[in-house]
């Protein structure tokens, strides 16, 4: 029997990938756990580009076989396994006799197929791994940061990438219809829908940014990258959990590829186009233009007379990133943010959530700290940013506008440093310069009003300083 070595380093990899998961649930932070699946992505379907397509489908169907034929007393009385002409749909030579029907359906359809559904096949499978790399590119760097045009042209190519490879998906999700081991026409209506998830997610990402509406921009590429891991992993997983299930046995021909071709693609496109607007409370779980600064936080146990808790969470597309902080009325210490007193994004952190709990001057100090420790911190701008806002709660306008200047020659179309300048500067009494950082800010967001300045804002305890941040952009001119 020969042994296929690549499908047993696919199992090794799994067990790799699920012990970054669980150490990122530990750690709250998920980075290796998605740039592990990215590659993993990757070189599953770069075996296409390799192989032939049957070949790279009995690869595929090897992964299944040992899951669909672990505990079967007797795999021929189970409906949805099936055999295949010489066991040639497998990697596992004679080990294996029977195989999920849907995979058989699969390879003999790719042997026997036409040029055109071949393909078809890798155009799919190419640039939707395009697409799917470019996402996660766009994610780490995302368009308010230093690269703004290059950022918008990686998202047209990805757009045409994803446009081309849901296309062919769907072209050849229109003869699924006549395969009874795919689940028949339930399986066109699967796939199909599947395909609508993911690029509506996008197309409406790109509506949004050409209207200049930032926030919805951001929340939609969320929601895309969310659709996207549940198409490509979600689909899969759920193949195992059919495998190892006690239905297995007994499910009628045609429903496990029913299962996995509709259930599946409408749980992970549904769940991944909502995941990017999660609710936390009557918060968002989405917050920020970038990963580091997405926060969202709750109330802890306030009601029951313990500590006042504020938990800072960073998610991350087409993923999801978890930087967890909790915070103390008394936070006499930084040990709850990280194990190194020297790690400036911890104190950066901190400070912001100071911010947050009503204590600026104790987050003035903290910041000045990160920036002590890392001058040249990516983060650099957010930090002078935070520290604008803690000035404008202790009332020292002309000191928060002056580091709202610093933050803006950073970037100077940084929505937050335009924001806090306005304010600020409107404040101190400085109406030109106030009015000049809002007509920047009305240019880049049309849409911000002070009824919905809030949308933006982390969440702060003190109804004051709210309100102080509102009359600012009040007397610089934004509209209610």
């Amino acid at each position: 029997m020969p042994i296929p070595f690549g499908v047993i380093a696919v199992y090794g990899a799994l067990v790799v990938w699920t012990g970054l998961l669980l150490a990122g649930l530990k750690r709250g932070a998920f980075g290796a756990f998605l740039v592990f699946g990215i590659a993993l992505l990757v070189v599953l379907n770069a075996r296409y580009a390799i192989e032939r397509a049957p070949d790279s489908i009995a690869f595929f169907i090897g992964i299944y076989d040992v899951p669909d034929n672990f505990g079967a007393s007797d795999p021929s009385s189970a409906a949805a396994l099936a055999t295949c002409p010489n066991n040639q749909c497998t990697v596992w030579g004679d080990l294996y006799q029977y195989h999920p029907s849907w995979g058989v359906a699969f390879y003999e359809r790719f042997l026997h197929g036409s040029g055109l559904r071949t393909n078809l096949l890798y155009g799919h499978i190419f640039f939707n791994s395009l697409a799917f790399v470019l996402m996660m590119v766009q994610l780490f760097r995302p368009g308010n940061g230093g690269h703004p045009q290059q950022h918008r042209v990686l998202g047209y190519v990805s757009l045409v990438s994803l446009t081309i490879g849901v296309g062919c998906a769907c072209l050849l999700a229109a003869e699924h219809g006549s395969v009874v081991d795919y689940g028949g026409y339930l399986s066109v209506f699967g796939f199909w829908f599947m395909s609508a998830c993911v690029y509506a997610c996008a197309i409406m990402g790109i509506v949004s940014i050409r209207r200049r509406d930032f926030d919805s921009h951001r929340k939609w590429m969320f929601r895309y990258a969310g659709s996207m891991w549940g198409a490509f992993w979600l689909f899969r997983v759920m193949l195992f959990v059919i495998a190892l299930s006690p239905i297995r046995d007994t499910l009628i021909e045609g429903f496990s590829h029913f299962v996995t071709s509709m259930t599946a693609p409408i749980a992970s496109g549904w769940s991944g186009c909502r995941m990017g607007l999660a609710p936390t409370g009557k918060r968002r779980l989405l917050r920020g233009a970038h990963p580091k600064q997405s926060f969202a936080c709750v109330q802890s146990s306030e009601s029951r007379g313990s500590s006042v808790g504020a938990e800072q969470v960073s998610l991350l597309a087409g993923l999801v990133r978890f930087t967890v902080i909790s915070c103390r009325t008394n936070m006499s210490t930084i040990t709850r943010l990280a194990l190194n007193p020297n790690l400036a994004t911890a104190w950066y952190h901190s400070g912001v959530a100071r911010n947050w709990l009503g204590e600026p001057d104790s987050g003035i100090e903290h910041l000045g700290r990160a920036m002590r420790l890392s001058p040249l911190d990516p983060l650099i701008g957010w930090m002078q940013v935070a520290t604008a806002h803690a000035h404008v709660f202790a009332g020292r306008y002309d000191v928060a506008s002056s580091w709202a200047g610093m933050a803006l020659r950073e970037r100077p179309d940084h929505l937050n440093a335009l924001r806090i300048a306005a304010a600020s500067n409107a404040l101190a009494g400085r109406l030109e310069q106030a009015q000049k950082a809002l007509a920047r800010l009305r240019q880049l967001d049309p849409a911000r009003r002070v009824s919905n300045l809030r949308d933006t804002m982390g969440p702060y305890r003190r109804a004051e300083d709210v309100a102080r941040y509102e009359e600012g952009l009040r007397r610089a001119g934004l509209p209610e």
